[in-house]
């Protein structure tokens, strides 16, 4: 049997989605592409079949292959000749992420010389042997192009991917990339399409791709062509953690360059599991990424909502009964940043190649006793302000709370949220505004002097 292996910068860098080498063809197939990408599988059938009933799809746990039946041995050169200039299209494709890898133009090319060909002959089992000279088509040599002073944002369109793209805060980073990043292309991934914005649909700088989160190879559709993920999922443990795992195996798979994730929080990477059961998703994401060789993870780290300051999530304003509750000193500072302002902050790190790991950003910084005077100021109303204890008693109440209502998170995540925002850990220690000038992030004061004392409370919950 006639085998052609396709190059490994091409196949999944997931080990249980390699080439198998204990793999065997089934009887009477003369022809075998071999690779985990789903994007080099459909364009081998193009190249080489006329006829659905020509190849077999196959998997084994090595991935995904295709062998082809009734092919003549004079044909295999052609097909060689067809599948040479799609290697060299995907070659283009991974010049920048290459780059991007610190792996430039005269190495890869050096790889390639030295017997990392794109086509291989073997024995129907290892592809060992390099084609010999007369069946093997050389690559064209790159020219060393000239470094630019332009940033890439500036030279040529950016294609960036958004999965859950019917969520608000998806939304919200599509407005701001669509605002201020005219170069910008957008992927818009969701699990239902019928519930997006007509506005989103009808633009002509929006793909969307209709998805579910445990879909693979729709998420590789969707993901293809891109060089940065969005994460804008919000669900139970499931999605967060084993949705957001699929869809970092799916950006692998597709050269995606890096990947922000779902996080939009304090800094939880002080925190151990279980101290903040919310953020344990986040640490496990983090820690995945961290496993990753072939993607960069991104943390957008804002701290609180502000939104959520005087809702009563937190627990510290109670509109209805104009009392303001807080522990200890109330003399920490709480960082926070309007959701929009969040989101104006993860469309500039999308489109800054340059932004790896964790990124603090604060609209505003205030204590517990400055959210109360701001409360006053702005709407004329004297809060009765009340400390309720220490820091200590805090987590007494709150470990109490949890352990009697361990599957109500409503209970007690306020509390936690309380303790752990006075803990100097999760504070913004290193805050990169300046880094984003473009954005023009809203204070607390701005925050409540648009909205009514009602509003600002309901603000979170709002569409």
């Amino acid at each position: 049997m006639n085998m052609i292996k396709v190059p490994s910068r091409f196949q999944s860098t997931q080990p249980n989605q390699r080439y198998s080498t204990n793999f065997s063809p089934p009887d009477g197939m003369e022809t075998c592409f071999i690779s985990s990408c789903q994007a080099v599988m459909r364009e081998i059938k193009s190249v080489c079949c006329n006829n659905a009933n020509d190849y077999s799809d196959f998997k084994d746990s090595g991935g995904t292959f295709i062998a082809f039946g009734g092919l003549a041995k004079p044909e295999l050169p052609n097909i060689r000749k067809r599948f040479v200039l799609f290697i060299r299209q995907r070659e283009h494709q991974l010049q920048h992420s290459e780059r991007a890898e610190g792996h430039s133009r005269q190495r890869r090319r050096a790889a390639l010389d030295n017997g990392e060909c794109p086509l291989f002959k073997g024995n129907g089992r290892t592809p060992s042997k390099r084609l010999s000279s007369s069946k093997f088509i050389p690559l064209p040599r790159y020219k060393q192009a000239q470094r630019s002073t332009k940033t890439s944002a500036t030279m040529s369109s950016t294609k960036i991917a958004i999965a859950g793209f019917t969520g608000r805060m998806s939304q919200l980073i599509t407005d701001a990339l669509l605002q201020n990043h005219p170069r910008v292309e957008i992927h818009g991934i969701a699990r239902n399409v019928d519930k997006i914005d007509p506005k989103y649909r009808d633009s002509s700088r929006i793909r969307i791709f209709q998805s579910d989160a445990t879909d693979l190879a729709a998420l590789r559709k969707g993901l293809a062509g891109t060089s940065v993920c969005i994460c804008a999922y919000l669900g139970d443990g499931r999605l967060m953690i084993d949705g957001q795992k699929l869809l970092i195996d799916a950006c692998v798979a597709e050269g995606v360059e890096r990947y922000i994730a779902s996080d939009w929080s304090l800094d939880f990477s002080g925190l151990g599991y279980g101290d903040l059961p919310s953020k344990d998703p986040m640490k496990h994401v983090a820690d995945y990424l961290d496993q990753q060789s072939g993607i960069k993870g991104v943390h957008l780290l804002n701290g609180a909502f502000t939104e959520v300051l005087y809702s009563a999530v937190i627990g510290y304003c109670d509109v209805k009964n104009k009392t303001f509750t807080y522990y200890g000193s109330g003399d920490y500072i709480l960082d926070a940043t309007t959701m929009k302002d969040a989101a104006a902050y993860t469309a500039e790190v999308a489109v800054d190649h340059s932004a790896v790991g964790y990124i603090h950003v604060a609209g505003d910084s205030k204590s517990a006793k400055d959210l109360a005077a701001i409360f006053a100021k702005v709407y004329g109303i004297q809060l009765s302000v009340q400390n309720a204890g220490s820091l200590e008693n805090l987590r007494e109440n709150m470990t109490v709370a949890r352990r009697n209502n361990p599957q109500d998170m409503r209970k007690w995540i306020g509390s936690h949220y309380q303790y752990w925002m006075a803990q100097e850990k999760t504070r913004m220690v290193n805050i990169q505004n300046s880094r984003y000038p473009r954005v023009k992030p809203s204070s607390v004061e701005d925050f409540l002097r648009k909205h009514t004392v009602e509003s600002a409370a309901s603000a979170y919950f709002s569409a």
